[in-house]
């Protein structure tokens, strides 16, 4: 329960941010991070020294649970669409859930929160090509 409400209020303030940030493209900045593409209740569960289990991890996504990309340093970065709905985006991403991850792309921080609207997305197990995303 705890962690459902901790991702509805999470999602509630990265829409928040969005809704500020996307609109003043002068305070971000394009770089590329990398890292692991989670499902934001597994970073709790791998935090708590849980085994990630993708199916779980899919299962979520799917009833509307965020996905994240967990830095190599913990930070917790937020892929948000530009021309995408949230749930196309994880529906092309969720096959790739628990893999290392680099998107590059708009990033917008506020305080400890990050978000990245990424031009391009790749996975470390494709060796040249990386997935667009519209």
């Amino acid at each position: 329960m705890r962690k459902q409400v901790t991702a509805a209020v999470v999602t509630s303030v990265v829409a928040a941010l969005l809704l500020v940030g996307l609109s003043v493209n002068a305070c971000g900045k394009h770089q590329t991070i990398s890292g692991k593409l989670l499902e934001l209740t597994c970073v709790f569960d791998v935090a708590e020294g849980k085994k990630f289990d993708k199916e779980y991890a899919q299962k979520r996504a799917k009833t509307g649970s965020p996905l994240v990309v967990q830095l190599d340093d913990g930070t917790i970065v937020f892929p948000v669409p530009v021309k995408d709905t949230v749930q196309q985006q994880s529906d092309k991403l969720m096959e790739r859930l628990g893999e290392r991850v680099t998107m590059e792309g708009l990033i917008l921080e506020h305080k400890n929160m990050k978000v990245i609207a990424p031009d391009k997305v790749s996975f470390d197990s494709e060796k040249v090509s990386s997935t667009n995303l519209p």
